[in-house]
């Protein structure tokens, strides 16, 4: 289960799932913040493959990076000691000279596979992260989309859910910083 019982301690509202519902809601919430991040957030071995255009650096995904155990280029098997990566996933050909004499990595159409071990996110954060779109899963789903307005007396109640897409501001807020950019 990507998400421990102390997700609902930080999300009363999820304490009423049964354990059935409840672990597949956080496995759907969990591939879809997978898919907003544009990373992995579970530790593991990861397999990251590339297209090398000559840059100087690849960037693994999966942060924090806790090993780099293989790298094929155009078929063949790279000597990993001879590579330089760090944690937050910037992997070099060399690590001497500067920045600008580094090597780049050979150009082909996704010619490059790395793979790596990723301590992933602690479980606290996948709690928080995961916990916070579960939450906004089952509000939508609470959510009739049939009935847009109400009124009863002097009270009117109205809800445009045609146009709720993409994670709420206050979610988006959230996972900011563990979201994963690519140059083109």
């Amino acid at each position: 289960m990507p998400i421990s019982l102390q997700v609902t301690y930080m999300y009363p509202q999820l304490a009423n799932l049964a354990p059935g519902p409840l672990k597949a809601l956080a496995n759907a919430a969990e591939t879809y913040l997978v898919q907003a991040l544009g990373r992995e957030i579970s530790s593991g071995t990861k397999t990251q493959t590339f297209t090398g255009k000559n840059q100087t650096y690849l960037w693994l995904t999966a942060t924090p990076v806790s090993a780099v155990t293989s790298v094929v280029s155009n078929g063949n098997t790279l000597d990993v000691t001879a590579l330089h990566w760090d944690a937050e996933g910037r992997l070099t050909r060399q690590n001497k000279g500067f920045w600008n004499q580094l090597l780049g990595w050979d150009p082909g159409i996704s010619n490059i596979v790395v793979t790596y071990t990723s301590d992933g996110l602690d479980q606290n954060t996948q709690d928080m992260l995961i916990g916070a779109v579960m939450t906004w899963m089952l509000d939508m789903q609470n959510k009739s989309s049939v009935a847009s307005s109400e009124s009863i007396g002097d009270y009117s109640y109205t809800l445009n859910t045609a146009f709720m897409k993409g994670l709420p501001p206050y979610i988006s807020t959230l996972i900011q910083p563990y979201r994963v950019y690519t140059a083109g």
